[in-house]
């Protein structure tokens, strides 16, 4: 399996090297009520976030780091986490020491600037992230969840009721029992495509399984159950139950088995960057850095929003309306200008009001 990583917009630097323009995803510090898998992604990214801090010479602390996840058995936090921070889906990956690399250079492209941090605050506080050119919400509502109804061995629709449901808390999912009988569960991550007309899952790789009952060493069927399934990761799972049914006047243990799709509809559109020089810029486009100090050079935006057909498109704040795509997308120019202040103040001011216009 290839790692699989999230397109990334690359640009030159002034010496000529390729150098990322994703901006790093910053999240505030967990408050008092944030659950536990929260509080450890958390601290897993202070971790990773000290060691990219330091350079790219840490690269052996970095990969001392993840083996000793590993050894902790904790790969679905390093999972998430990557996820969730830095855009990297390792999901796929048949073995993370293969990778160890990529993913550091991956890190360190989306290390913070003075001007990144500016931003981020402005991303933190609209709820927002960025992956290459593409802008996502960030918000819970834009989670949704499907349950089958109960599967035969053959996955076939049973007829019978749920003895499971999946509700989410902050940002966890959770397990509730509707049948106090259930004796195991076992989480598959798995694919599903149709066989013979029917939805079938045809490849599976183990999340986690528990023993349910009212023993110490088991799960209680009387309280919720936090489950290792990530809020943040659209993604389809084979839950299996083994539990007693009386069907017919006749009890007895039965293996089930239900879909669980988790489905993450953020897309808001695109933030394209172009650069362009003043008529008097002259020589200043072989130092781009002291051109954008003189105000030679200024950075305008692009922004594409998704809309819905015939939608009236509001960007008051706009002063160039490119195009207009009805059921695609509407594309402005953003290119807010003040003299009296510098380029990055005013590249900004252009972020603020194209991520107003997206959240609109």
């Amino acid at each position: 399996m290839s790692l699989y990583w999230n397109r990334s917009r690359f640009v030159p630097d002034d010496q000529g090297n390729l150098v990322s323009n994703n901006w790093y995803r910053s999240r505030y510090a967990p408050g008092a009520s944030a659950s536990t898998t929260t509080l450890r992604m958390f601290k897993l990214n202070l971790r990773i976030e000290k060691l990219a801090l330091k350079g790219k010479d840490n690269y052996q602390d970095f990969s001392n780091l993840i083996n000793e996840l590993v050894g902790k058995d904790q790969y679905a936090e390093l999972e998430r986490c990557l996820f969730y921070y830095y855009g990297i889906d390792i999901s796929e990956v048949a073995s993370i020491d293969g990778v160890k690399k990529k993913i550091w250079q991956a890190i360190l492209f989306q290390i913070n600037t003075p001007f990144s941090n500016k931003l981020k605050a402005i991303y933190d506080e609209s709820q927002i992230y960025q992956l290459g050119v593409n802008i996502y919400s960030n918000l819970d509502s834009k989670v949704q969840t499907t349950l089958s109804l109960p599967l035969s061995g053959t996955f076939s629709q049973t007829g019978l009721t749920q003895s499971i449901s999946i509700v989410r808390d902050e940002k966890n999912f959770k397990m509730q029992f509707l049948n106090d009988q259930i004796k195991w569960v076992k989480i598959d991550r798995s694919e599903w495509s149709l066989v013979s007309g029917v939805d079938t899952p045809i490849s599976v790789s183990a999340l986690e399984q528990f023993y349910v009952g009212t023993y110490s060493n088991k799960v209680s069927p009387y309280n919720l159950k936090k489950l290792e399934i990530p809020v943040e990761v659209s993604r389809h799972y084979l839950i299996s139950t083994e539990e007693r049914r009386t069907i017919s006047g006749s009890s007895s243990l039965y293996r089930l088995f239900y879909k669980f799709e988790v489905t993450r509809e953020p897309y808001l559109g695109e933030i394209n960057e172009n650069e362009i020089y003043t008529p008097l810029a002259g020589y200043l486009v072989q130092n781009r850095e002291y051109a954008k100090l003189t105000g030679a050079r200024k950075t305008y935006l692009e922004v594409s929003k998704k809309v819905a057909p015939l939608v009236p498109i509001n960007a008051s704040f706009s002063t160039i309306k490119i195009t207009t795509t009805p059921g695609f997308f509407a594309t402005y120019i953003f290119n807010y200008d003040d003299s009296n202040f510098t380029e990055d103040y005013n590249l900004l001011v252009r972020y603020q009001q194209a991520i107003s216009y997206l959240n609109s």
